[in-house]
């Protein structure tokens, strides 16, 4: 009796989960809200007394007034403004300007990647809380210079991941293939190497968005984020633990809920899609 023996091979799946929809709808509703907010029927987070100082929340102001008797929603929506713009444009210019580096350090190699390599480490090494405190304490206290600096720290963390994974695929056979048929440099590197790292990009770049938003906040709780009254939620969160966390801790508590909430959504949408990545490559 002949027995035939069929062996299937059954790719994994791994569920992204409600949460991660919940998550995603979390950020993408931060996201509009922030860019948005003009447009939106709010009151001026900056005019005084559009309410009674201290107002527990209400209908008509649903987290109440702070302590000049400013709308707190409205404040809160416009502190998403500076909280997500300095998060999700310090780690684009971090993962376009060390991505692309880490990329050609690690696919070219020899003294290029030994230069690029020993800078990295070099910038890495520096404490980073007071490399940010330094700069932001010589220049301005503008957007575009906290921008800048979150994204100048960024560069070097992003450079050895993608290096790292850069390495690991140029020893695969399909590219060791395209350099044996003559294929250009630019061609192996953006249309064989990028797409088969971008999904290590896209999880470190949340993890990335998540840690700039806590770095914003942390340089506001030390009064050197943008300047009051412009809002952000760092600098509402220090206003109120400072002065006013006895008296009415709402003025605390809702930015605080705010930052805390975006930066573990983006922390979970990223390990959930580290999970899907992975398992899209295992097969049973």
């Amino acid at each position: 009796m002949k027995t035939d023996i069929t062996t299937k091979k059954h790719r994994t799946k791994v569920k992204l989960g409600i949460f991660f929809w919940l998550c995603t709808f979390w950020i993408v509703a931060v996201i509009l809200v922030a860019v948005l907010a003009p447009f939106l029927p709010l009151d001026s987070p900056n005019k005084t007394f559009e309410c009674q100082p201290f107002l527990a929340p209400n209908t008509s102001h649903i987290f109440g007034c702070d302590d000049l008797g400013r709308d707190m929603f409205s404040r809160v929506i416009y502190g998403s403004r500076v909280s997500m713009f300095v998060g999700i444009v310090s780690i684009l210019i971090g993962m376009l300007i060390g991505g692309t580096l880490g990329m050609i350090s690690g696919f070219l190699g020899k003294k290029l990647d030994t230069f690029l390599n020993t800078a990295a480490n070099i910038i890495i090494s520096f404490p980073t809380l007071i490399f940010l405190l330094a700069v932001v304490a010589v220049f301005k206290h503008s957007l575009i210079v906290i921008t800048l600096s979150i994204a100048f720290i960024s560069i070097p963390l992003l450079f050895r991941v993608i290096r790292s994974a850069t390495i690991a695929v140029s020893n695969k056979d399909f590219i060791q293939a395209a350099i044996v048929l003559g294929s250009s440099k630019f061609r192996i590197l953006f249309v064989e190497i990028l797409p088969n790292i971008l999904s290590l990009g896209i999880i470190y770049g949340c993890l990335g968005i998540g840690s700039a938003i806590i770095a914003e906040g942390t340089l506001a709780f030390l009064g050197l984020s943008v300047s009051l009254p412009t809002p952000s939620w760092g600098n509402m969160i220090a206003e109120g633990a400072q002065s006013y966390l006895r008296r009415d801790f709402l003025i605390t508590l809702w930015p605080s809920i705010f930052i805390i909430v975006t930066v573990v959504c983006f922390n979970f949408i990223s390990q959930r899609l580290e999970h899907q990545f992975n398992s899209s490559d295992n097969k049973v």
